[in-house]
């Protein structure tokens, strides 16, 4: 079809999560988006494994919580990149459909040039996302973490996402999600060279740096009151394929 044929549709708080990821892809695909098939493949799957259990995290310490007016979410992804990921949970979720807010904070050394290109073609699809509700940070990891844990708490119910952080960087976010109390982390590992330290022998041995290292995480957020639990996207899209999710036991 010619792009100048091409139509924005319309999205309204009951169109399936589903039509929305397809609308998108298709503006991306149209207008030649700059962004590898791969990372948009991950950033989707990544999102239909670990939203609406991160979501619903954040909806259950809300109400825990009595915060019955204003309610707000923030997600917050940490080491993104271009931020398609943090995007795609702005974008599954109009206005409407959540009893809460959300909005979205992405976390990076440096914006690329490709964020905001990103926003934009998404936001011709999903008005909402724009600059009102998705806001770039220019931070390494350790910097926004500080200044993060020293701001005043507030009734905002966090959902913290990591996709491919390098090495003790997961581990990293992971630490941030436990001392900040968020609903909901979920996590995508790679580059697990020296990831495993402290895990058994055997359990190494039997099976393998990755997974041992995995375990520990889990164990860790299991510790810190944490329902954990594994998931994973096709192996035919990145062989760092697996991902942890855990939500706050309330």
């Amino acid at each position: 079809k010619p792009l100048s044929e091409y139509e924005v549709p319309s999205i309204t708080s009951s169109t399936s999560t589903e039509n929305i990821l397809k609308h998108i892809v298709n503006r991306l695909a149209y207008l030649d988006a700059p962004v590898d098939t791969k990372e948009v493949a991950e950033s989707i799957e990544f999102y239909l494994r670990s939203g609406k259990r991160a979501i619903g995290a954040a909806r259950r310490v809300l109400k825990n919580g009595n915060v019955t007016d204003d309610q707000s979410m923030v997600v917050k992804d940490l080491c993104s990149g271009h931020g398609l990921t943090g995007m795609l949970f702005a974008a599954c979720n109009p206005p409407g459909r959540l009893k809460a807010s959300m909005r979205v904070l992405l976390v990076d050394r440096n914006e690329p040039q490709s964020h905001s290109i990103l926003r934009d073609l998404i936001s011709e699809v999903c008005p909402w996302v724009n600059q009102d509700t998705v806001q770039f940070v220019d931070a390494d990891l350790d910097e926004y973490v500080t200044k993060s844990l020293s701001d005043d708490a507030t009734n905002e119910a966090s959902i913290i996402i990591s996709t491919h952080a390098c090495g003790s960087l997961t581990d990293d976010v992971i630490s941030y999600a436990v001392n900040s109390r968020a609903s909901s982390v979920s996590v995508m590992p790679c580059c697990y060279t020296g990831t495993a330290k402290g895990a058994p022998y055997g359990v190494q041995r039997m099976f393998g740096v990755s997974a041992s290292a995995d375990i520990m995480r889990s164990f860790l957020l299991h510790d810190n009151g944490y329902h954990v639990d594994f998931a994973a996207i096709p192996k035919a899209i990145t062989p760092m394929n697996r991902l942890i999710v855990a939500e706050r036991r309330c």
